[in-house]
């Protein structure tokens, strides 16, 4: 069953490689609905503390990630040159849809 589910996830990986990118947007208030495939960077004082981004599976929930450096839990993430980000570790969902995946180079990696 893991194997094809493996199969199942690099398949869709690569059916998915033509989409839209998910892309960085610096704000300074999360927005409250925010867009499909863009990544707010919320920062204040010109750090960024926060990452807000609408739940890939297609839900539409808000999801909020702390970036400030020492809380727990925390994420990292790094704006490649083509636009793209990536987040540190993954993202998984205690509640609602429970969804869980990698973003990499502004593509979902579904676990």
């Amino acid at each position: 069953m893991q194997i094809i589910k493996r199969l199942w996830s690099w398949a869709w990986s690569w059916t998915s490689f033509w989409e839209r990118r998910w892309k960085p947007r610096t704000v300074d208030d999360a927005p409250d609905d925010p867009n499909d495939k863009v990544i707010y960077l919320v920062e204040e004082d010109g750090k960024v503390w926060q990452v807000v981004m609408a739940c890939p599976c297609g839900c539409k929930s808000r999801i909020q990630l702390c970036c400030v450096p020492g809380s727990r839990p925390q994420w990292t993430f790094d704006v490649h040159n083509d636009g793209t980000v990536t987040l540190h570790p993954s993202v998984w969902r205690t509640v609602g849809c429970r969804s869980h995946f990698f973003l990499r180079n502004g593509r979902i990696i579904w676990c």
